[in-house]
């Protein structure tokens, strides 16, 4: 059904001479280059419109597509089996009880945002570390909310989840929205990753440090938490940050160290050459 979908959307975009034009018979009957062959343009304006993609072609990318997904959805099952599984065996009991007696009840934002986090990166999946966060620690929170007499720390645990796990998954190499990305922009995957890095955990430290921390023992509601952290963002930008080309060379200071640690000087000196 899906082959079928892609084939008619591909079928009623016809192209000629490098733009989208309206469909025509004669473009359904007009054949495109091979698989795997190199399209001449020249021949394609002589014949006239034909389909953006054959069928032949609609269903190999079908099939390609395929193969690129299919790991991230066995790893999505098995986020879901996970969670079920945990939830038979206890886990969400056996939580609750840890933190009701380590005292850690104002600190639970935070603690679920990292183990969010961290559970995102090594499964590459958001919503199965969704799905197994929130059966284990829900029920934790809302006891916590009850026992502090603060509705809004529940809120909190169930925004640190969400946000904890995307952030996980934006920084993970084997997630299939980073595989994806770097597939569909033809870029070294470990590249892609370590680039997506430094913003990522940067805005993650603001929110553990002005956001979930001191929210969840109850400094300040989450208005002021917002403001505090959208403050702390733009220091961070103008205070550390360093436009992609700047005329010195110079980059900001993750980059840098980056540089040092790899002794990859030649990146500097391209940079600045570009100005000379």
């Amino acid at each position: 059904g899906t082959s079928l979908i892609t084939l008619i959307f591909y079928a009623i975009q016809h192209k000629h001479e490098g733009q989208i034009v309206p469909p025509t018979p004669k473009g359904f009957l007009a054949k495109g280059p091979a698989v795997g062959q190199v399209e001449d343009e020249f021949a394609e304006d002589a014949e006239g419109p034909r389909m953006l993609m054959s069928p032949t072609e609609s269903l190999d990318a079908w099939l390609q597509g395929l193969v690129v997904i299919f790991p991230a959805v066995i790893v999505l099952y098995l986020a879901w089996a996970m969670a079920g599984v945990m939830g038979d065996v206890g886990a969400d009991r056996f939580f609750s009880a840890v933190v009701l007696e380590s005292g850690v009840q104002g600190e639970l934002p935070a603690i679920t945002f990292i183990l969010s986090l961290f559970m995102a990166l090594c499964t590459g999946t958001s919503w199965g570390t969704m799905g197994i966060m929130y059966p284990l620690t829900l029920v934790t929170a809302a006891e916590v909310a009850v026992i502090l007499g603060d509705k809004n720390l529940f809120y909190a645990v169930v925004g640190s989840i969400l946000s904890g796990a995307v952030c996980g998954d934006h920084c993970s190499p084997i997630s299939d929205t980073t595989v994806l990305s770097s597939v569909a922009t033809n870029t070294d995957l470990t590249k892609h990753v370590y680039t997506q890095l430094p913003y990522a955990l940067v805005v993650a430290m603001w929110a553990i440090l002005v956001g979930y921390l001191p929210g969840g023992l109850g400094a300040y509601s989450a208005a002021i938490g917002i403001l505090i952290g959208f403050i702390a963002i733009l220091v961070t930008v103008f205070a550390i940050g360093v436009p992609v080309v700047h005329s010195t060379g110079r980059f900001d200071p993750i980059t840098e160290l980056y540089i040092r640690l790899s002794g990859n000087t030649q990146l500097k000196e391209d940079t600045a050459a570009f100005y000379e």
